[in-house]
């Protein structure tokens, strides 16, 4: 009977007698001493009584009586130091002996000590699954994935983790298991399935776009004959939307629609199509695409999907991508052609008139109104006429322009103007009418005279004015919780507005905006409770309060602004019909004209959940300034000839 020491010196020279054959195939060897020294060096082979490697420019000839073991490898890197392969070896024989959590115990310790430990990493990996704790399984056999995947094939261990986390929508933990095949197994059979699922989890259910787009390029590149290239091809182009790449997205959707005429993704990818052409603000071409996939789709999700997409594209949205010194909106003025657009860093200019194509920014002016400071002007209001234009800004005082002069003026509390802050410019004639923090001013275009106006010297109601409007017969007022106001020019004087006149706005109101339509004043108020609009009657007998919102209704209720059409048509001229009125929240504009209500969701596509800070009409389109950019809603869009609301399935 052989003794142990003379079975491990057998094991030893077979395991050299058959290493020799091929051994120069592994250009490194580890020598394992009994004495717990290691010595590495480059393998030169074995017979029954010794091994030999170069060691140190050296040959030495090592007496089989002294190894304890042997490691071959090619790359010196990933050859355990003597700890961790004793800690390794402890671990092989404790589990021979049945000892499982002591064997895993040990090879933790292998790891530590040698974190690049291969073979330790897939034996524990190996006992975490038979044990059931797939998580950590998944994360040895990651290590040895990538630490040194010839070394084991986990490809079909990997998958089948895949699978489980699959059934149970764990995509996160199944695109990682299968990007560990893909990534190291190329060449399995599982390859091609593993590197397509991980892409689309990555694209449809975890939303990680730039990871999904590599993933499945990269797919569709090392398996180019694939049952998965329909879907590839399609989620290709989606992901460069998503990524805002919208032309290529429309060129790779278009080779896709073309491709595939009966796919059961052509409805969708139309539908993708349509909102690249949409952001790239190619509005008819989107308006056909959505068309196309309200015919064809079978899914009534996705038609409502397309339908709001294409009610969307009666709105095109500027931003500071398009030339605004800020995405924040917060005053507009349309004289003829221009518009004019008030921002916390600044103002802008632009052309709006069909010749430009709806927009072009003008600079003549306006770069010397936003460097006439230090810093930024926080621009709150503006009006404008052919002689010049009015900024009123939130802690500048308020700028005129002479459009015939040179360097623009400024009023503020230095030149006894009542306060930096201003909330609101009228132009009627020569007059202008300013709002302002403390009181009304008036300024007299003709004289170059000002006069001003608060409550301890006139009677006003409140300093604190949010909002005017000037007809020839009155001033008209608006406060910070305090109603409405009215200048009688007749009898020069101010004069509350208010239940005794037949207006009832509820207690503490604020009015948010004015506009006039024929000397007949609307404006829209808030208070804790509701808000709404009110059409002014301005001899005090009939005026008429409108509710829109309630507290229950989880929406803003301070912010809501309104402007006044002009009535188109043969009845034109009719005096007590009442005009066009446009209403904006932060959800929705409304429209009430001819006693029908209409409404308009903003597209979500482009300005998010936007918060609305004024509305102004211009030709055939309104003008929405918001926290996210400036919206036109263009009347004369052919998305208007179908705009469908709330529609039913």
């Amino acid at each position: 009977m052989l003794n142990p020491f003379r079975l491990r010196r057998l094991a030893i020279v077979v395991l050299l007698v058959s290493c020799t054959a091929g051994a120069y195939s592994q250009e490194y060897a580890s020598i394992y001493l009994k004495s717990g020294d290691r010595i590495t060096g480059r393998w030169l082979g074995a017979n029954d009584q010794s091994a030999r490697i170069i060691f140190h420019a050296q040959e030495l000839s090592i007496p089989l009586n002294d190894v304890n073991s042997i490691r071959f490898g090619d790359d010196l890197r990933l050859i355990p130091d003597a700890v961790a392969e004793k800690q390794f070896r402890n671990g092989q024989a404790l589990l021979e002996l049945g000892l499982r959590a002591e064997a895993k115990q040990k090879f933790r310790a292998a790891i530590e000590a040698f974190p690049r430990f291969a073979d330790a990493h897939y034996k524990l990996g190996i006992l975490l699954q038979e044990d059931g704790e797939i998580d950590e399984a998944v994360k040895y056999f990651g290590f040895v994935a990538k630490i040194n995947p010839e070394a084991y094939n986990l490809a079909t261990q990997l998958k089948g983790a895949g699978d489980a986390y699959l059934k149970t929508e764990a995509f996160r933990k199944a695109s990682q298991a299968y990007l560990l095949i893909f990534n190291h197994y190329p060449s399995h059979s599982d390859g091609e399935y593993a590197g397509y699922t991980a892409g689309f989890l990555l694209a449809e259910n975890l939303e990680s776009h730039e990871e999904a787009l590599q993933v499945l390029q990269e797919a569709k590149n090392r398996y180019p004959v694939s049952l998965y290239m329909e879907k590839t091809d399609y989620l290709i182009g989606v992901l460069h939307a998503k990524l805002s790449r919208y032309e290529p997205a429309i060129a790779i959707l278009t080779e896709f629609i073309s491709n595939y005429e009966e796919s059961e993704w052509l409805d969708d990818a139309y539908l993708a199509r349509g909102e690249a052409y949409l952001l790239l603000r190619h509005n008819r071409a989107a308006i056909a695409d959505f068309d196309h996939a309200i015919e064809i789709a079978q899914d009534g999700k996705l038609r409502r999907e397309a339908r709001k997409r294409r009610d969307a594209c009666v709105w095109t949205v500027y931003r500071i991508s398009d030339g605004l010194p800020s995405n924040q909106i917060q005053a507009l003025e349309v004289d003829g052609n221009t518009l004019w657009i008030g921002t916390p860093k600044g103002v802008a200019r632009a052309d709006v008139s069909i010749n430009a194509d709806g927009w072009q920014l003008i600079t003549e002016r306006v770069n010397k109104i936003n460097n006439m400071f230090d810093e930024t002007i926080n621009v709150r209001a503006i009006a404008a006429d052919d002689a010049d234009v009015w900024i009123g800004t939130l802690n500048h005082g308020v700028i005129r322009y002479d459009l015939y002069k040179i360097y623009p003026e400024i009023y503020d509390a230095s030149t006894e103007f009542p306060h930096n802050q201003v909330n609101d410019i009228n132009i009627l004639k020569d007059e202008v009418w300013i709002a302002t923090f403390s009181g009304v001013a008036r300024f007299n275009r003709t004289s170059g005279g000002w006069v001003f106006f608060n409550k301890k010297n006139d009677g006003l109601p409140a300093d604190d004015v949010t909002a005017l409007a000037a007809t020839p017969k009155a001033v008209w007022i608006g406060t910070s919780g305090h109603g409405i106001a009215k200048y009688n020019r007749g009898i020069n004087y101010w004069e509350e507005f208010g239940p005794d006149d037949g207006l009832n706005l509820g207690r503490e109101s604020t009015i948010t905006s004015f506009d006039v339509w024929r000397d007949r004043p609307f404006a829209t108020w808030y208070n804790d409770e509701e808000n709404g609009y009110v059409e002014i009657d301005p001899q005090g007998s009939n005026s008429s309060v409108q509710p829109v919102d309630s507290v229950g209704d989880l929406v803003s209720l301070r912010d809501i602004y309104i402007a006044v059409g002009e009535i188109s048509g043969e009845n034109s001229g009719e005096i007590n019909r009442q005009p066009p009125l446009w209403i904006a929240k932060n959800d929705v504009v409304y429209l009430k004209s001819a006693g029908n209500w209409e409404w308009f969701e903003y597209p979500a596509i482009q300005l998010g959940d936007p918060i609305v800070n004024c509305i102004a009409i211009g030709d055939g389109v309104v003008w929405v300034g918001t926290s996210n950019g400036l919206a036109k809603l263009d009347r004369n869009n052919p998305a208007m000839d179908r705009q469908i609301q709330n529609e039913e399935e």
